[in-house]
């Protein structure tokens, strides 16, 4: 008999912690439910404003589709995928058709959130290189946008299905991106 208490005794102890995580969790998703659908939905785009010396026109579905060409080296206001935030400058040149496409960018000397990248390609994109990982990298592989540039501006605009599908599922609690932050993510 002592030894059936002292089992449900140690099992009960052993427990205590899951459920207090369980409740902690919980907490968490009403407590963030709604700042999370609103960083959500601001993760769904992105947009890089650039001033310098450029001439580009392109358009994308998908890095893997797309038309058009460019050249130019700017400095450059950020908002890209990943939570990318801050400034950079931007370097190189590209040029696509359809499923072809050859490419040599950089972006050096960020500031903020912005992650710094060299990519160079040629033949058909993929979306396993470094510079398209799927939760942090500093590119977005299957985004749908446009860039264009010229004179001494350049504008890009990105829709990211990716982070649409995640904002449409945070809403029944399923984040697909794994980006919601927790109250240990936060520091004062």
């Amino acid at each position: 008999m002592k030894k059936i208490g002292a089992i449900i005794a140690a099992a009960f102890i052993l427990t205590a912690g899951a459920s207090t995580q369980a409740a902690d969790s919980v907490y968490e998703g009403v407590v963030f439910y709604i700042p999370h659908r609103i960083i959500d939905a601001v993760d769904v785009f992105s947009m890089t404003l650039g001033f310098g010396p450029t001439a580009r026109l392109k358009v994308f579905a998908t890095r893997d589709f797309a038309f058009g060409a460019g050249i130019g080296v700017d400095a450059a206001l950020v908002k890209q995928i990943n939570r990318q935030y801050g400034a950079g400058l931007e370097s190189g040149w590209d040029t696509s058709f359809a499923m072809i496409s050859a490419e040599h960018s950089q972006r050096e000397s960020s500031v903020g959130s912005v992650k710094d990248f060299y990519y160079y390609s040629t033949g058909t994109p993929s979306p396993s290189e470094n510079v398209y990982k799927f939760y942090d990298g500093a590119r977005d592989f299957w985004s749908l946008g446009v860039e264009a540039g010229v004179g001494l501006v350049e504008f890009t605009f990105e829709l990211h299905p990716v982070e649409i599908a995640d904002f449409i599922t945070g809403w029944v609690f399923i984040d697909i991106k794994d980006d919601d932050f927790s109250v240990e993510d936060i520091s004062f």
